[in-house]
């Protein structure tokens, strides 16, 4: 296979990725991992959101609260209508690991492309009490690691020499 079928090849590749990833909502600037903290008059805590697309316009996903390492509540997340000015007004509802800590919550999603926040407040078996969490960006641990011992490198961004037809 000469270069230019495997440049064409890798072409392909990365064009039907994106035509794949684009209606999951990748790259979209509110979707993705957001951590911040909470608190209420029963304790305080990490407040950690995972934020998906569901399309047109809407969005889903949890909030987990947790105190001293432990699942306070998961709060399941939706927008309410379509964004506004500010961003998209979320609604949500949680029974705890904890029994009795029933939570009811509403919330805002920022449409800021530089720091998405997740904020609101929630009131039941926690009393009332506040969030807040920032979009945040994870890398992989491995990322830019050397390959572990007799690791086969197909393709290190330059050579090719390991490809055939």
């Amino acid at each position: 296979m000469k270069y230019p079928a495997i440049l064409a090849s890798l072409l392909g590749i990365v064009l039907a990725c994106a035509l794949v990833a684009q209606p999951y909502g990748a790259g979209d600037a509110a979707m993705g991992i957001y951590e911040g903290t909470w608190t209420a008059k029963e304790g305080s805590g990490k407040a950690t959101a995972q934020i998906r697309a569901l399309g047109e316009g809407a969005y889903g996903g949890f909030l987990l609260l947790e105190r001293d390492g432990e699942t306070v509540s998961v709060i399941h997340l939706q927008t309410e209508g379509q964004e506004g000015e500010n961003g998209w007004a979320l609604k949500g509802e949680a029974s705890a690991k904890t029994a009795g800590t029933q939570l009811k919550a509403v919330g805002r999603l920022s449409r800021d492309k530089t720091t998405p926040l997740l904020s609101g407040r929630f009131e039941g078996g926690l009393g009332a009490g506040e969030f807040q969490a920032k979009k945040i960006s994870r890398k992989p641990p491995t990322l830019g690691a050397k390959p572990p011992p007799r690791a086969l490198v197909m393709f290190d961004g330059k050579e090719t020499n390991r490809w055939e037809n």
